[in-house]
């Protein structure tokens, strides 16, 4: 497959990030990567499209969700956009370190929210969240190993 840029748009309901994923996968699987390393940056798309409905738009369909996502022989790059409230990046980090120190001997440290940008800043190579316009942007870069 010749790397190139790519850019669809949907409606803010889980179908919808579901079908998206599932065609994203599709494309990895076209790059020949490593079946580990795809599943791991298609599991940080879908937990960016489900924040996007879930968070940006209260679980509310008839919303746009945007995911622009460029493909390299060694590298994909995701940008997920909403045009909900947003957050700032400092209050992602803040829910990131939350789930972090989640303790299995000790229930109560089990938080509400951020396990999903947690596992975003875990395998993705780089995270970031801005305002662009009227639209909240999360962009996520992962580099690929050489196929074995």
């Amino acid at each position: 497959m010749t790397p190139g840029t790519f850019e669809i748009t949907m409606d803010s309901n889980l179908e919808d990030a579901t079908l998206v994923s599932a065609a994203v996968r599709a494309f990895l699987a076209r790059l020949n990567l490593d079946d580990h390393e795809a599943d791991m940056a298609e599991l940080c798309l879908q937990e960016a499209l489900v924040n996007c409905v879930l968070h940006a738009y209260q679980g509310k369909s008839g919303c746009i969700v945007r995911l622009r996502m460029e493909l390299r022989s060694d590298e994909i790059h995701f940008e997920v956009e909403d045009c909900g409230p947003g957050v700032d990046r400092a209050m992602l980090d803040a829910a990131i370190r939350r789930a972090n120190a989640f303790d299995p001997g000790d229930p109560s440290t089990l938080t509400n929210g951020g396990r999903g940008m947690l596992i975003i800043s875990e395998v993705m190579d780089q995270w970031d969240y801005f305002r662009r316009g009227d639209w909240n942007v999360l962009r996520m870069s992962k580099r690929f190993s050489a196929p074995g």
